[in-house]
């Protein structure tokens, strides 16, 4: 299992949210005390590595890499880009 934070503003402070890449091959989060899948087939097997891009052209990507031997680059609502 791998994680990152995502931050983003939520009025005038800044919240994080954990993503965690799964043995599953899913992408998901722990949040207010809940666990929810965000993608449930991110990967066909385990999700090695994931990382929270910095913000580049008002722009964040989430990048993971998978036993499948793909790096899959991800926008933030985990559409394949």
């Amino acid at each position: 299992m791998c994680l990152d934070f995502l931050n983003f503003r939520l009025g005038h402070s800044i919240q994080s949210d954990i993503l965690f890449g799964t043995s599953q091959g899913e992408i998901t989060t722990y949040c207010s005390g809940k666990h929810f899948v965000l993608n449930e087939s991110a990967h066909k097997g385990t999700v090695n590595c994931i990382r929270v891009s910095d913000k580049i052209n008002d722009t964040v990507n989430v990048i993971t890499g998978g036993e499948d031997g793909f790096v899959k680059i991800w926008d933030t609502s985990l559409t394949l880009l």
